[in-house]
C-alpha cells in the first residue's frame, strides 16, 4: 500500500511540476512584456514572485539577469538618492546570485558587463566598496602594450579600474602631456581619444583610421610645418572623429593662436563632441586668456553638455590656479543658476575642491532654499566632506526637513558616512521619532547596513514592539538575511507569539531562504503547530522546494 501511495505521489508531483513550469514560462514572458514596455516597477514585482513561488524552474537565470536590468533602469526614474542606490545595489545583488549560482547560464557574460556598469554608478556616487567588480574585469586585458609609449604623463593613478580596452596601442608616442593629474583615470583615458570602435560605437574606414595614425605622427615633426595643416583639419575636415584628435594635438602646443582657436571650435563647431572636447582642452591651460574664454562660454551658452564641460573646467582652475574668478563662478552657478543640472554640477565640484572649507558654503546654500534635485547633491556633496559641521547638518535635515524624500537622502547618507557608535546612536534618535513610514524604511536599511550588535538588537526593537506592520515586515526581511542560529532562534519565538498573519509570511520566507538543517526543521515544527491553512500550505511549498530529507519525511507522513 505504502509503495502504491509514493508512486501515486511520484506521478502526481510530475504533474505538478509540468504544470508549475507552465505558470512559470507564462509570468516569465509576462514580465519580459512588462520590461520591453519599460514598466519596470511591475516587471520587478513579477520576476521576484516568479523566483519566489517557482525557483527550480528553468527561468531562473534569465529571470535573475532581467530582474537586475529592470531594477537598474527602475533606479533611474527614481528621484530619491537613496533610493536610486538602494535599487542598484539590490540589483548587483541578483547579478552576484547569478554569477555565482548559474555558472553554465548563457547570461553570465551579460550579468558580469551590466554589473560593471552598475559598480560603476556606485563608485562615482561615493560606495567605493563596489570597486571591486571593476578592478576585477583586468584580468585578460589586450592591446595595452602602447602604454609603453606614454610619456610624461602625471597622474595616471587608478588604472586598475579600466576594464575592457583595446587598441590602445593607437595612440602612438603621447610625450609631454601636463596638468592632467586633476583628472581621474577615466576622465584621462576619455578626453585622450582612445581610437577603437567599441568604445565609439562605430568603425572607422580605412582611410580615417590611417590619418589618425598620421595625425600622432605629426607630433614628431616640425611644429611650424605641422601647425597649418592641423588648424586646416580642425577647421575645414568632415570627420568629427579628426577634428577631434586634431583639438587634442593643438591643445599641446604654446603657441598664441591656440586658444582663440579652441574657442571658435567650442562655440561654432557642428558637433557637440567636438566642442566638449575644445572646452576640455581650454580648461586644462591654466592661463588668463583660456579663463576668459572658459568664462565668455558658459555665459554664451544654453547646450547643457557644454555648461557641464565648462563647470569642469572652472573646477580644475580652482583647484590648481591663483585666479579666483574660476571659484567665484562656481558659487554663482552653484547658488543662482536657473539650471538645475549646472547647479548640481557645481555642488558637486564645490564639495570636491575646497576642502575644510566647503561644509560651509554647501550648508549656506542649503539654507537659502533650493530645488529637490539640488537639495540631494548638496546632501551627497556633504557626506563626501566628511566633517563633523557636514554630519550635523544631515542629522538636522533628517530630523526637520518637510519633505520625506529628502530625509531618505540625508539618512542612508548619514549611515554612509559614519558607522561608529555616534552614527548608530543618532539613527535610532531620528527612528524613535519619526512618525513616516517611509523614513522609517530607509533607517531600517540603515540598520542593516551597519551590521554592529547594536544595530541587530534595534532591528529585533522593531519588530517586537513597533505597531507599524510594514516596518517590521522591513525589519524581518533584514533580520533573515543574518543566516545564523541566533536569527533563527529570534524569528521562531517572535513566529510562536505574534498574531500578525503578514509577519509570520515573511518569518516563513526568512526561514526558507536560510536552507540550513536547523531552518528546516523549524519549518516542519511550524507546519505541524500552524492553524492557518493557507499559512501552512505556504510552509509545505517551501519544504518542498527544499529537497531536504527531513522535509521529505515529513511530506510523506502528511499523505499517509
Amino acid at each position: 500500500m505504502t509503495a502504491v501511495v509514493l508512486a501515486v505521489s511520484l506521478i502526481c508531483g510530475s504533474i505538478l511540476l509540468a504544470q508549475k513550469e507552465d505558470k512559470a514560462k507564462e509570468m516569465y514572458e509576462s514580465a519580459r512584456k512588462l520590461l520591453y514596455q519599460k514598466n519596470y516597477e511591475q516587471a520587478i514585482n513579477l520576476y521576484t514572485k516568479l523566483m519566489k513561488e517557482y525557483d527550480q524552474s528553468v527561468y531562473i537565470d534569465d529571470s535573475l539577469y532581467w530582474l537586475a536590468y529592470a531594477q537598474y533602469m527602475y533606479s533611474r526614474n527614481l528621484d530619491s538618492m537613496e533610493n536610486k542606490l538602494w535599487e542598484k545595489e539590490k540589483a548587483i545583488q541578483q547579478l552576484n546570485n547569478l554569477i555565482k549560482s548559474h555558472e553554465q547560464s548563457k547570461w553570465i557574460d551579460d550579468a558580469k558587463h551590466l554589473r560593471i556598469e552598475i559598480a560603476e554608478d556606485l563608485v562615482q556616487k561615493g560606495l567605493e566598496n563596489y570597486r571591486v567588480f571593476i578592478n576585477g574585469s583586468l584580468l585578460g586585458l589586450e592591446g595595452l602594450e602602447g602604454l609603453a609609449a606614454l610619456e610624461g604623463l602625471e597622474g595616471l593613478k587608478g588604472l586598475e579600474g579600466l576594464e575592457g580596452l583595446k587598441g590602445l596601442e593607437a595612440l602612438g608616442s603621447l610625450k609631454g602631456l601636463e596638468a592632467l593629474e586633476l583628472l581621474d583615470t577615466a576622465d584621462i583615458l576619455d578626453n585622450l581619444y582612445v581610437l577603437e570602435g567599441e568604445k565609439h560605437g562605430e568603425e572607422e574606414d580605412p582611410e580615417t583610421q590611417l590619418k589618425l595614425v598620421a595625425l600622432n605622427a605629426l607630433m614628431n615633426m616640425d611644429e611650424e610645418k605641422a601647425f597649418p595643416i592641423l588648424v586646416k583639419i580642425v577647421q575645414e575636415d568632415e570627420s568629427p572623429k579628426l577634428r577631434e584628435q586634431a583639438i587634442f594635438i593643438l591643445s599641446r602646443s604654446k603657441k598664441t593662436e591656440v586658444v582663440p582657436l579652441l574657442v571658435e571650435r567650442a562655440t561654432t563647431d557642428p558637433e557637440t563632441k567636438v566642442r566638449e572636447q575644445a572646452v576640455f582642452w581650454l580648461g586644462q591651460r591654466k592661463s588668463k586668456e583660456s579663463m576668459d574664454a572658459i568664462l565668455k562660454i558658459y555665459d554664451s551658452q544654453a547646450d547643457t553638455k557644454i555648461k557641464e564641460q565648462v563647470i569642469f573646467a572652472l573646477a580644475q582652475h580652482a583647484k590648481s590656479s591663483r585666479d579666483d574668478r574660476a571659484w567665484k563662478k562656481l558659487l554663482a552657478i552653484a547658488k543662482t543658476d536657473e539650471d538645475v543640472k549646472a547647479q548640481e554640477q557645481a555642488i558637486f565640484w564645490i564639495g570636491q575642491t575646497r576642502g575644510k572649507s566647503s561644509p560651509e558654503i554647501l550648508i549656506d546654500i542649503y539654507d537659502k532654499g533650493v530645488p529637490l534635485k539640488v537639495k540631494e547633491q548638496l546632501i551627497y556633496s556633504l557626506s563626501q566632506t566628511k566633517s563633523d559641521a557636514a554630519f550635523d547638518k544631515l542629522v538636522q535635515i533628517a530630523k526637520e526637513d518637510p519633505e520625506d524624500k529628502v530625509k531618505e537622502t540625508a539618512i542612508f547618507w548619514i549611515g554612509q558616512m559614519r558607522k561608529d557608535e555616534r552614527g548608530l546612536t543618532t539613527l535610532i534618535d531620528i527612528y524613535n521619532t519619526s512618525n513616516s513610514s517611509k523614513v522609517k524604511e530607509s533607517l531600517i536599511h540603515a540598520f542593516a547596513q551597519n551590521k554592529s550588535t547594536t544595530a541587530f538588537d534595534k532591528l529585533l526593537d522593531i519588530v517586537k514592539n513597533d505597531t507599524d506592520e510594514k516596518a517590521k515586515e522591513q525589519a524581518i526581511f533584514w533580520i533573515g538575511q543574518n543566516k545564523s542560529d541566533k536569527t533563527l532562534d529570534v524569528l521562531g519565538d517572535i513566529y510562536a507569539k505574534t498574531d500578525s498573519r503578514k509577519v509570520k509570511e515573511q518569518i516563513i520566507h526568512a526561514y526558507a531562504q536560510n536552507k540550513s538543517k536547523k531552518a528546516i526543521q523549524g519549518l516542519i515544527e511550524m507546519a505541524k503547530g500552524e492553524k492557518d491553512l493557507e499559512l501552512k500550505k505556504s510552509i509545505i511549498f517551501w519544504l518542498g522546494q527544499s529537497k531536504d530529507e527531513a522535509a521529505i519525511k515529513y511530506l510523506i507522513e502528511i499523505l499517509k
